[in-house]
């Protein structure tokens, strides 16, 4: 009977001592951020402040600001989710540019991406639109030149409208503009959407995607070479689309006057009248995409600014960290040196004196003897 008291008493305390062991790590785990931090407070830090925690390369880190009485000990440390400091400044970098782009990201609001993704679908419309434009243009500046190849018809149509050749080139020029355009924007259409995820992301709090500062830079790089080339083609178009009316009508009139070459002039007229109507809603697009383009090439700018200012600053701070353990017994083993050294000094004259003193009086009983 004894004996199975015991053999219950001993499974009882098996069991407590695997459970004990079991909730050790688990206690590890749930340890805070801040008693993480605290755990590597160093001589004279006076306040720890944890700063965020991130996620990078699916690992958590805590960022963590210590204020030290000693201004040059002050400054962040990295610290990993288990405990450890962070001292491969590959990783530091890669954590505290996340942290700078998160904060300098917050200016943009919700309203922000969408005027993003407006940019992106109107750039694609565009895109889309700019192809046809050119097929119009090419059919009407053929049929100009073939129109121009006999000298009887080539009067006719520079009499019905005497800028009809101007406006022939004027076409060309216009149609490597556009040309121009199109390659332009096939570009940021491609990066864009990447940038797009990158912000909401960030804002949602996930990981920042490595690419998002390139990514970022190389979309306001491309909105202002879009801007600047989107109002050629606005200002191009305002001009052609007020020569393409007057052409179009000129060219109707002309038809009238001629039986032989009636139908060919027929068909200029209709040319130029299909490419009227396909330029003027280009342009519509075109002055509204410039205005948003101008926009947020603006704020995407400020963005990438004050995200670099402050991975600068995050970044130096870390580096002023380093070393600060050392730094600080330094300056303690120095101050101590300095506020002894009086001390010392006081006591080897007290030594000296006495030690004279005493040799007087040696010297006083030896001549009384």
């Amino acid at each position: 009977m004894r004996g199975e008291v015991l053999k219950d008493m001993w499974i009882k305390v098996t069991i407590v001592l695997v459970l004990a062991l079991l909730l050790i790590p688990i206690t590890a785990c749930a340890q805070s951020a801040s008693d993480i931090a605290n755990e590597h407070k160093i001589l004279l830090d006076t306040d720890v402040k944890v700063i965020d925690t991130i996620s990078y390369a699916g690992a958590t880190y805590h960022v963590v600001k210590y204020n030290n009485t000693l201004p040059y000990a002050r400054g962040i440390e990295i610290i990993s989710s288990d405990g450890s400091l962070i001292s491969d400044s590959e990783i530091a970098k890669a954590v505290l540019t996340q942290i700078a782009w998160k904060d300098a990201a917050a200016q943009l609001n919700a309203s922000d991406i969408d005027t993003l993704k407006e940019i992106l679908e109107t750039a694609k419309k565009i895109n889309n639109t700019v192809p046809s434009v050119m097929s119009a243009i090419n059919i009407t500046r053929d049929n100009i030149s073939e129109l121009r190849r006999t000298k009887y018809t080539r009067d006719l149509i520079v009499n019905a409208y005497p800028e009809i050749l101007t406006l022939w080139s004027d076409l060309r020029s216009l149609n490597s503009d556009l040309n121009e355009w199109r390659n332009s924007s096939t570009e940021m259409i491609a990066v864009l959407p990447e940038v797009i995820n990158g912000l909401e992301d960030l804002r949602a709090g996930k990981e920042m995607d490595p690419r998002l500062a390139n990514n970022t830079q190389e979309t306001t790089s491309a909105f202002e070479m879009l801007k600047t080339k989107t109002d050629n083609i606005s200002s191009n178009l305002s001009d052609t689309i007020s020569g393409l009316s007057d052409a179009e009508s000129s060219m109707e009139s002309a038809a009238t006057r001629t039986q032989r070459f009636r139908e060919s002039i027929s068909t200029l007229a209709d040319c130029i009248g299909d490419l009227n109507n396909k330029t003027k809603p280009l342009r519509e697009d075109a002055q509204l995409f410039s205005s948003s383009l101008s926009e947020e090439a603006l704020k995407l700018s400020k963005v990438i600014s004050e995200a670099k200012e402050k991975e600068n600053v995050l970044y130096g701070l870390w580096n002023s960290r380093r070393g600060a353990l050392a730094l600080t017994y330094l300056t303690l083993g120095e101050t101590i040196a300095i506020a002894i050294t009086p001390v010392i000094y006081v006591g080897v004259l007290i030594y000296r004196r006495r030690r004279g003193e005493g040799e007087d009086d040696v010297e006083k009983e030896e001549a009384k003897e």
